[in-house]
């Protein structure tokens, strides 16, 4: 994909990712390493509710660039009011300042000016959080934050070393470098939902990171034989090792699996966080490593269609050179 950008109209660039369509029915394919009742694996499309946290703190970016998005943010807010209990902390200079949820309309009021830090009110927002019963979500409205204000150290301590602390949501809804972002990412998880579109985008992101509506999953069977539904469609084997790697990557929280699972993501060559991959140029770089370079059949194959046009041109230029050798001759 290539476009031609006027230089002057880089800075509001905005792209959006559209879901893609997944088919209906069930897929299925058979694993390469699979054996017995585990031969095949068949998959469908699930929506299904999850565990939504039971009240959300909202930091809202107090500067002069957030102002343009100021009554979209004030009726998303007051949307998700009716849903679930929220508070709301404006961040103002070097400061913050808590908004009622019966006050909300008085958001398009304050005073929009300058730049803010940010900081104070995310530290405030992750005390409040701590003391909070129940899953809390923390969500963060930001424009940029081009300036490192203040020591965050504070900050990142306060998310390293809380046992409970939330992951800190982050919706760009103004374009710029966010320097708080960059010091954060170290020490917390950091859930970043890219920028919004328009108003309605931001309802969606909001409710998204909220788990206010049913999520799309795949669900796996395994099974001896292959579907015997005819609108079953067979699909490429890496179907398999994407259920693989998501049950691995949900029971990395269990410690004492850890070597199971990495049995059987090594088995199927797929990297996870209990497995990995080592490339080396030589076999003997593998015998000075102790290691067994993997089975190139075994590796997961690209299904390949029409020869590629480089194939397709060499191959014609062989033959003309055949048939003019045989004339010759």
């Amino acid at each position: 994909w290539r476009q031609e950008v006027a230089e002057s109209a880089i800075g509001k660039l905005r792209f959006k990712m559209a879901t893609p369509t997944t088919p209906s029915s069930t897929v299925w394919c058979e694993d390469p390493h699979g054996s017995g009742e585990d031969r095949f694996i068949s998959a469908h499309r699930e929506e299904s509710l999850s565990a939504k946290p039971q009240s959300a703190i909202i930091v809202v970016d107090g500067s002069l660039p957030m102002r343009e998005w100021i009554d979209e943010i004030q009726q998303a807010l007051e949307e998700l009011g009716k849903a679930m209990p929220i508070e709301v902390i404006l961040a103002r200079s070097s400061s913050f300042e808590g908004v009622p949820k019966e006050r909300l309309q008085s958001l398009s009021q304050r005073d929009f000016v300058g730049g803010s830090d940010n900081a104070p009110a995310l530290m405030h927002a992750l005390d409040l959080a701590r003391t909070m019963p129940g899953k809390v979500a923390l969500l963060w409205l930001h424009g940029p934050q081009p300036f490192e204000f203040a020591d965050t150290a504070g900050l990142a301590q306060l998310f390293q070393r809380s046992a409970s602390a939330p992951a800190l949501q982050t919706i760009s809804l103004v374009p710029g470098p966010n320097r708080l972002i960059e010091k954060l990412y170290s020490q917390t998880s950091i859930q970043t939902h890219g920028r919004c579109m328009d108003a309605q985008d931001l309802r969606a992101i909001l409710r998204r990171s909220l788990q206010l509506d049913p999520v799309s999953h795949w669900s796996y069977v395994r099974s001896a034989t292959a579907p015997l539904d005819a609108a079953a469609i067979k699909v490429w084997d890496h179907l398999a090792r994407m259920a693989v790697f998501e049950k691995v990557m949900a029971g990395c929280r269990i410690e004492n699996e850890f070597a199971a699972l990495g049995a059987i993501a090594v088995k199927h060559q797929i990297v996870t966080p209990v497995s990995g991959a080592v490339v080396l140029e030589t076999q003997q770089q593998y015998d000075k490593a102790g290691l067994q370079p993997g089975d190139p059949n075994a590796s997961p194959q690209i299904p390949l269609g029409t020869p590629e046009p480089s194939r397709v041109v060499l191959l014609l230029i062989g033959l003309t050179l055949l048939l003019l050798q045989r004339r010759r001759v």
